[in-house]
């Protein structure tokens, strides 16, 4: 029994001399003595103005780090004007409802080390109009910044992956926010109530997007960008139908099947839709070409579940919303990618980037329909009317024959060497012999 309430004793005697608390310049610090981290915990100054929060503590001649603000730290501290992080600050997360109420701070600039912000950390900050958040954030939880109904634009960092629930419910003056990356997670509600806002950006191959929702008609203008030489081939699927200006900027070709001749066959459309993959040609010399969503109801969403395909054969024209690696030499001469005027096997491990598509189909050094003894692959792109407006093909998955090489095709797509009477095809085009 003696031996028993001994190792009691000495195990609660371990686990205070891990932790004490610390009162200092009218707040309270938890220290940690075995790792030399502090987390503040209080602040008892009943009427605090400019909050300063050191980067280190003394205590009996050891230096602390501080680390964390504690949950409730600073919660309805209405006096408070101004938070000052040191300079050199490791603070790494922010405790629930730390700096709730506090409705007089009107600007923060939170230390480079955040990663974590807890739910209702800034709820009701009513005059905060400017945020800086950190570039290592990952995670904003639950009603972080809710009700903050000053703050009008905000810049969410790429690391960020979860954006919580209520997130910035209640922000009426925000009109802008601009997601550096792509968050994986962000909840339904996060926007909810945010009645100013209209506009959100994108940035297309930056990373994943898993599912986002705008309420309340929020999202009326979605913009995506994406690097696009001009007049060249390329694959998009997106979240959204495009506008009237995208579809006046680019041609969108669905992947209408494949022949008994092996000829795959993609034809304009004039309403291409959400989700659905398309190969797409820049008609504008701009080498940066923006999409812009006609979203109904100001709501866009995306998810895992929403990628279509369209298969023809022993084709498939798959939308592509998660980064997809292809490193198997054998594996990738099943994928094929638009290349300048037809559709080019894949030869190298690449990545291919998200909201794209790419073609799934039979292995390029294989016999299959269509593959003759020349090694050639055809492709043909269509207009809006049916019209064969361009014939490319891939020899060996390498090789293009342009579609104004003044070479003659019959409508099958086989180059003809001496056209007697009958339609063919020149350089994209119809004509009667």
């Amino acid at each position: 029994m003696k031996k028993l309430i001994f190792a009691v004793i000495f195990s609660l005697s371990y686990i205070f001399a891990q932790a004490l608390d610390l009162s200092l310049g009218g707040m309270t610090y938890t220290l940690n003595t075995e790792t030399k981290e502090a987390t503040l915990i209080i602040c008892f100054n009943n009427n605090p103005q400019v909050v300063h929060i050191p980067a280190t503590i003394e205590h009996k001649g050891e230096t602390y780090t501080v680390v964390a603000i504690g949950d409730y730290c600073f919660y309805n501290k209405s006096t408070i004007t101004a938070v000052d992080f040191d300079e050199a600050s490791q603070i790494r997360s922010i405790g629930k409802k730390s700096f709730m109420n506090c409705n007089k701070i009107e600007s923060l600039d939170l230390p480079d080390e955040v990663t974590a912000i807890g739910s209702y950390s800034f709820a009701s900050c009513s005059s905060l109009t400017t945020l800086e958040l950190p570039a290592k954030l990952e995670t904003m939880a639950e009603g972080s910044f809710s009700e903050c109904t000053s703050l009008t634009e905000v810049s969410i960092p790429a690391q960020v992956s979860t954006i919580g629930k209520d997130c910035f419910t209640g922000c009426s003056a925000l009109q802008s926010v601009n997601f550096q990356g792509n968050p994986e997670n962000i909840d339904q509600s996060a926007f909810d109530g945010c009645s100013a806002l209209t506009k959100k950006e994108l940035i297309l191959d930056a990373g994943n997007i898993k599912t986002f929702y705008s309420n309340n008609n929020v999202y009326t203008d979605i913009v995506m960008r994406r690097a696009n030489a001009s007049h060249k081939l390329a694959t998009i699927s997106l979240p959204f139908k495009p506008n009237k200006q995208t579809r006046s900027n680019f041609a969108f070709y669905e992947f209408e099947g494949v022949n008994d001749n092996g000829i795959l066959s993609f034809k304009e459309t004039d309403s291409p839709q959400a989700d659905m993959p398309y190969v797409v040609k820049s008609l504008t010399d701009s080498e940066i070409d923006e999409f812009v969503a006609e979203s109904e109801n100001g709501m866009v969403t995306l998810s895992s579940d929403g990628e279509q395909s369209v298969t023809s054969g022993d084709w498939t024209f798959h939308a592509l919303y998660h980064m997809l690696m292809l490193t198997d030499s054998d594996a990738l001469k099943h994928y094929y990618l638009p290349n300048d005027n037809g559709i080019a096997g894949i030869a190298e491990p690449c990545t291919l980037p998200t909201f794209s598509a790419y073609l799934y189909g039979p292995n390029i050094d294989e016999a299959f329909p269509g593959l003759g003894a020349d090694g050639i692959i055809k492709v043909a792109f269509k207009d809006a009317n049916g019209n064969t407006s361009g014939l490319g093909a891939i020899i060996n998955g390498d090789t293009i024959i342009p579609a104004d090489d003044n070479r003659i095709y019959d409508l099958t797509g086989r180059e003809v060497k001496n056209p007697q009477h009958g339609i063919f095809i020149m350089n994209g085009k119809k004509i009667k012999l």
